[in-house]
């Protein structure tokens, strides 16, 4: 028995190597193929029947999920062969021979090269071990893992596919040598506007089709409402443009230590178990991969019902999901709804993982079984960062804006922490953080945020990461007190107070005027004093009540250090992305 990995690697270069939102659409739905199609295919071939793979993610679900169609190598079958996983860029598979992985990887490896040009699919084949009752599986993962870090340091890289000799022309979107001549656009019909293209980008090109289809089908599947841009035109009409990079928290843990977890249910349900068989592991890695997909589609479909249905009136939704599967979702869209829509799919991506996902005639509870024991509480959470720019923008940098976002708002995981045991662990805690590109001069995320600070880096004019989960639900002294500080709802609030199409209250002090706004922005660039001193010098003319940081202050101290921070910028720059209509602040 062997145990064979295909995974591919710098997914997200490859996506957003173009400034071309279709290219970057068909880039993902290629990812994904080469993980589902191009494995299944190769399967199927061994098996000499008829493919898993269906464009219908339900329908694939099930198809990997049912044992009549995906016989499981326990040797009570004639199979040769078991999908664990087939997701985006990633299959597991079971073999009974070496020679078969071999002919798997070797079939799935060329059909990607010659349908995804650029893609970088490789495959690994464990040492021989037997199914049973001694954990030989979770070790088999663990080596397939590490062999597959070890031999892509190794390889040569994908640029090395494309050699410039002889010289030829480049490609008009990807800078890389051209293959052929074509049309900028499906509706460009004089023989002046062809164009060189690259091998990389036609394929791009071509199946942009195939992604959009099939997150449609998808879409309305849940709700018919719900039809996303086909011309993608928004992209260019909206005057600011947001690429959402989301990605769950506390993964790793749980696969790492995947089978001590699943040891640990089971023996919460039968404390005679002592062992966890290979099978048992087997069938629980293949129901988590699949639940975790559920959850994330489920969370992205519900986001976007509240975001978009009570509010666009036109047939198609102003946003584009280049990547949405397992823990992973990264969406383009119209600026002027990506706060608000991150916000409704982190709430509901831990709602969802917290319910039990039924598929057919099947219930899959393992997902807040395992996150309870892995991580304390009953369901998952994840964080995000969202990069507002301007339309034309390119991609690649604004998408490696938003990762840097993203990874700032997982600071939040050492902020808010629970005890397990005698180890500090990170309480589920999702988050978000943002930034508006006013100056497209200095574009990382330390230069950005190094012009943020003041008074000699003792006063930061941001206060993200901004804490999405509801803030009653985290413990007392686990960093609560800090969270609160952070809450997404009271920067909402205070953004809200500074909106000017809100209703006055006469009996009350006149709100902040706009013009006032432009120049308590300039003082808090000078200092925290400049900033409270101005303040202090209006505040009996105007209504404050909502933006105060501290009493009597715009600012507030961190806790453990001396550092001084205010959420006013950030509530400055976020009121004309947000919708503070009724019914929105009431959606879920």
């Amino acid at each position: 028995m062997h145990l064979v990995l295909l995974e591919t690697s710098g997914n997200q270069s490859y996506i957003f190597s173009t400034n071309k939102l279709k290219e970057n659409i068909g880039a993902s739905e290629l990812t994904y193929r080469a993980g589902t199609k191009c494995v299944l295919d190769a399967v199927a071939e061994i098996r000499k029947q008829a493919s898993l793979w269906s464009a219908d993610s339900k329908e694939l679900r099930w198809n990997l999920l049912d044992p009549k169609q995906n016989p499981r190598l326990d040797g009570n079958t004639n199979s040769k062969v078991e999908v664990i996983i087939a997701t985006s860029g990633k299959a597991l598979l079971l073999v009974s021979e070496k020679e078969i992985g071999k002919t798997i990887i070797r079939w799935a490896t060329y059909a990607a090269l010659r349908d995804s040009p650029g893609i970088d699919l490789c495959g690994v084949i464990s040492d021989d071990f037997e199914l049973g009752e001694s954990g030989q599986l979770a070790e088999a993962i663990r080596q397939v893992h590490q062999q597959f870090e070890e031999v892509k340091a190794k390889r040569p890289s994908m640029d090395m596919r494309f050699l410039r000799l002889p010289i030829v022309d480049e490609c008009a979107t990807s800078g890389l040598p051209a293959a052929e001549l074509s049309k900028d656009s499906a509706e460009d019909t004089e023989e002046s506007t062809l164009s060189p293209y690259s091998a990389v980008s036609m394929a791009k090109r071509k199946n942009h089709i195939y992604g959009e289809q099939r997150i449609a089908a998808m879409l309305r599947r849940y709700d018919p409402a719900l039809k996303l841009s086909e011309s993608l035109t928004f992209a260019d009409e909206t005057q600011w443009l947001a690429i959402i990079h989301a990605d769950g928290n506390g993964l790793g843990e749980i696969f790492l230590s995947f089978d001590k977890h699943l040891l640990d249910l089971i023996q919460q349900k039968n404390k005679n178990a002592n062992s966890l068989s290979d099978r048992e592991y087997a069938e629980r890695v293949r129901e988590f991969s699949i639940a975790l997909d559920i959850c994330t589609e489920k969370a992205f479909v519900t986001a976007l019902k509240a975001t978009f249905l009570s509010k666009e009136k036109t047939t198609s939704l102003p946003i584009a999901p280049l990547v949405l599967g397992g823990d992973d979702l990264t969406v383009v869209c119209n600026a002027q709804y990506a706060l608000q829509f991150t916000v409704y799919f982190l709430k509901e991506f831990e709602k969802e993982t917290t319910l039990n996902q039924i598929i057919g005639d099947k219930t899959i509870t393992i997902v807040p079984e395992l996150a309870k024991i892995a991580l304390g509480v009953p369901r998952l959470s994840a964080c995000a960062g969202i990069a507002i720019v301007k339309p034309h923008f390119p991609f690649s940098v604004a998408y490696h804006l938003a990762e840097q976002l993203l990874k700032t708002a997982k600071t939040v995981k050492s902020k808010v922490t629970q005890l397990k045991g005698t180890e500090t662990k990170p309480y589920p805690c999702s988050a978000i953080d943002f930034h508006i590109l006013y100056d497209s001069s200095g574009t990382d995320l330390d230069t950005i945020r190094e012009k943020q600070q003041v008074d000699n880096g003792q006063t930061l004019l941001y206060n993200s990461p901004y804490v999405v989960t509801n803030i009653d639900d985290i413990p007392e002294n686990n960093g609560k007190a800090w969270a609160t500080r952070h809450d997404w709802n009271a920067l909402r609030s205070k953004a809200k107070a500074l909106n000017p199409d809100q209703e006055v209250d006469h009996e009350l002090p006149s709100k902040l005027p706009n013009s006032q706004v432009h120049t308590l922005r300039s003082h808090l660039y000078m200092g925290r004093e400049a900033a409270n001193g101005y303040y202090q010098m209006i505040k009996g003319r105007y209504d404050f009540a909502n933006l105060e940081d501290s009493e009597g202050s715009l600012f507030h101290k961190e806790q453990d250090s001396d550092v001084h921070t205010t959420s006013l910028l950030d509530a400055m720059d976020v009121t004309a992305f947000l919708d503070f209509d009724i019914k929105a602040e009431q959606r879920p």
